[in-house]
């Protein structure tokens, strides 16, 4: 079965091109602190106070409305050619999103904190229901540097869904660019080509009986108190252990 691949686009309008809209500022009992700072939330997507059809509101059903757009999406592709796999990579998702579309972390930065950070959000998504998920190796904000690249590429190789991806405005981070990260990379890409199998397992069962991917250690020591708080280490299924 071939594959044809779809990447949804992003919104980088704040708010509603509707100069009738009003930003919505929720007095929630809990402010919600959008980016770290406390954004607007118009900040790059509509205005919460849009309507949707039927009247609802965007402040609603914001994570759901990228979801849908996915479910639309595979649902087009297929009634296009049916003996093809959609492939469509999204980061607007929302938990079981993964039945229909891939996921990516999102725009990272070329630092050690982004990259240990890729664990626990590929971790999360995997019990969101959205197993095929991955962060940009290497980083994709900033400049990265040869210690940064090898590590993540060896890292990387692991994610469900593995890529090197970076801005088009910082320097080129290719792996080829430095001979060790050349030589790490060819060593753990070979890694995981030798276990595609297995992975292929492992999405037949996420897919079919709701198990994860990679998973935290506790999932499968659950016992032991100490794994709890273990997010620099993940499982794949419970047969290999990686770590950062």
């Amino acid at each position: 079965m071939s594959i044809c691949d779809l990447i949804l686009s992003s919104n980088f309008i704040n708010g509603s091109l509707d100069a009738t809209q009003k930003p919505l500022k929720p007095t929630t009992r809990y402010s919600i602190n959008n980016n770290g700072d406390h954004t607007p939330l118009n900040y790059k997507a509509l205005d919460v106070s849009a309507l949707h059809f039927g009247g609802i509101r965007e402040y609603d059903v914001h994570n759901l409305y990228g979801t849908t757009e996915g479910i639309a999406t595979r649902t087009a592709l297929l009634s296009h050619n049916p003996k093809k796999r959609p492939f469509i990579l999204s980061r607007s998702t929302f938990p079981g999103a993964g039945h229909h579309v891939a996921h990516w972390l999102g725009d990272n930065h070329a630092t050690f904190e982004s990259m240990r950070y890729s664990i626990p959000g590929a971790l999360a998504f995997n019990m969101f229901g959205i197993p095929l998920v991955g962060a940009d190796a290497c980083g994709f904000l900033e400049e990265t540097n040869e210690e940064l690249c090898a590590r993540w590429m060896a890292l990387g190789a692991f994610y469900p869904f593995a890529r090197h991806h970076h801005d088009k405005n910082s320097n080129d981070s290719f792996p080829y660019l430095w001979n060790s990260v050349k030589e790490i990379s060819q060593i753990y890409l070979n890694a995981r080509y030798s276990i595609l199998s297995f992975y292929y397992t492992q999405f037949f069962k996420a897919s079919t009986e709701a198990k994860t991917v990679i998973q935290p250690l506790f999932f499968e020591f659950g016992k032991e108190e100490e794994t709890y708080g273990i997010d620099t280490q993940f499982l794949v299924e419970h047969t290999s252990l990686i770590c950062l």
